[in-house]
């Protein structure tokens, strides 16, 4: 009979062990999901950001304003 408890008791520690297992695997799935996100917008913000100070360094902003200045649907 004691050998019939000592192995519930290993089963038990086992399948414990399993699932507490799994879900630390999920968890550390999810948080290098989550850092792969935040670098990847935050390398798309920088991206961004270079783009809009190269358009406003080559004055290219404010074409839409002089073409509609000088030209009109009539013309």
């Amino acid at each position: 009979m004691n050998k019939l408890y000592v192995l519930c008791g290993v089963a038990a520690v086992v399948m414990s062990a399993f699932f507490v297992g799994t879900m630390v695997g999920k968890l550390q799935c999810r948080e290098s999901v989550a850092i792969e996100k935040s670098n990847t917008q935050s390398q798309i913000i920088k991206t961004i950001g270079e783009i809009n100070a190269e358009t406003l360094h080559t004055t290219t902003d404010d074409i839409r304003r002089i073409l509609r200045q000088n030209y009109t649907i009539a013309q």
